[in-house]
């Protein structure tokens, strides 16, 4: 490619992009949607806010060593863990 061509070519790039960066035209829409592709399906997009189950709680729970505390309280899980029977489903809900 000669010299001259790489020039206005390079010219053409600087002048487009300076339009869409630089300009203060507004009448151009630029859609850039069709570029990215949805990498996870809604549901699994919305499993992050989710509230966990009794269920996972539990897991959760019983995976844990003993000694460690749950949270500012000082409590340990295994005093979770030896009561985890006497809690309904309501109270661990709400921790």
């Amino acid at each position: 490619m000669s010299d001259l061509k790489g020039r206005a070519i390079g010219g053409e790039f600087i002048k487009y992009f300076k339009g869409i960066f630089a300009g203060t035209t507004t009448d151009v829409e630029y859609n850039c949607a069709q570029l990215f592709q949805e990498r996870i399906s809604l549901e699994d997009s919305e499993a992050p806010v989710c509230h966990p189950s009794h269920d996972e709680i539990k897991r959760v729970l019983f995976a844990m060593n003993n000694h460690k505390a749950l949270g500012p309280s000082g409590m340990s899980a295994f005093r979770f863990k030896h009561y985890w029977s006497h809690l309904d489903k309501t109270s661990v809900m709400r921790f």
